[in-house]
């Protein structure tokens, strides 16, 4: 299981689950980083948090031939 923490497009944190069957991303919208993980911590027990850097979190680019 992968926790990941991040900030949406809103300025909103929110926080998913990855696992081998899918994602599952949380529906609520926290005002800080540390609300965010704070909720994953009490969603997914004893599993480790990381932050996603916005700038990695962006859609693929279009690939041209």
């Amino acid at each position: 299981m992968i926790v990941e923490v991040f900030q949406r497009a809103d300025g909103k944190w929110g926080f998913r689950g990855i696992a081998l069957l899918g994602v599952q991303e949380d529906p609520g919208a926290y005002p800080t980083r540390e609300d965010a993980a704070a909720a994953a911590r009490v969603a997914y027990p004893g599993e480790s948090i990381s932050e996603v850097d916005a700038s990695i979190d962006t859609p693929p680019q279009p690939h041209s031939d």
